[in-house]
Parts: C-alpha cells; structure tokens; sequence
C-alpha cells in the first residue's frame, strides 16, 4: 500500500513490492525485474514441480560426474577405518618414570639449602615451675577481685 505523495507509487498489497518492479511477460505471468527474485511462495504448482525436476536432475548429473572422475559418491563412499589407539607399553612407561624421578632428584639437589634451622629452645624445669607460680598468683587475684 502507498500513502498519496510519498512518491514511491502503488504496491502490490501481499508482497509489499513495488507494481513498477515487477512486470507481465507475454505468457501472463509475473516476471521480476531490478534483482527482485521470487521467493517460493510466489510460485506456482506447476513452477515448484518443475523446480523438483531440475534439482533432481542437477543431482544425478553430479553423480554421474563424480562416477566419470573416479570419486566415490556420497552414498556409495565407505566409511573411514578407525585408528587404533597407540599404547605404551610398561618398559616405555617404566622408563618414562624413572627419567621424571632423576630429573627431580637433580632438581631438589641443585636447590640451595635454607639457612641451618635456629635449635629450638627449651625452658628448664625451675623457670617452668616459676611461670606456674605466677600464673596461680595472677588467677588468685581475680577471684579475689571478682568476689568484692
């Protein structure tokens, strides 16, 4: 549908095209033009027939060109052989294991030792015994100032 002097002119009302894109052939039937093609809904029965028959034909005839060339068509073509999964065997991985526990042991040698642990020091039982004392001494006092 056009608006009056939108300057576009009148449209076709179920495509929303433009009447001037689209002309009549002789045969009377729509012809587009300007690059409008027609979508499948605009086609006829007998058109989409005739459409089926050129697609089927177009397969065939690729078909019979990849038979010519030697291909193997799509349908015919065998499936891939599976590869079989490589396995080590236990000699490979004992190997294997054995480099790994070398190349850390290396590892762990070359790191440089930390500074020689301080030894740990150690209370005499006297300065324990001493600790205890004040610690009772200190309890003692609360109680007495949480009974006032």
């Amino acid at each position: 549908m056009s608006l009056p002097g939108d300057g576009r002119g009148p449209t076709d009302a179920w495509t929303g095209r433009s009447r001037s894109d689209r002309a009549v052939d002789a045969g009377g039937k729509t012809a587009y033009c300007r690059g409008m093609s027609p979508s499948i809904a605009d086609l006829t029965l007998a058109q989409l027939k005739r459409l089926v028959a050129v697609k089927e034909q177009i397969a065939s005839l690729e078909t019979e060109l990849a038979r010519i060339l030697g291909a193997v068509a799509e349908e015919e073509s065998t499936p891939m052989p599976t590869v079989r999964k490589r396995r080590l065997s236990a000699k490979g991985r004992a190997a294997i294991a054995a480099a790994a526990r070398a190349r850390w042991a290396k590892a762990r040698a070359a790191k440089a030792p930390k500074s020689p642990a301080k030894p740990k020091r150690t209370m005499s039982a006297a300065a324990r015994k001493r600790m205890a004392q004040v610690a009772k001494a200190r309890a003692a006092g609360r109680k007495t100032l949480a009974a006032k």
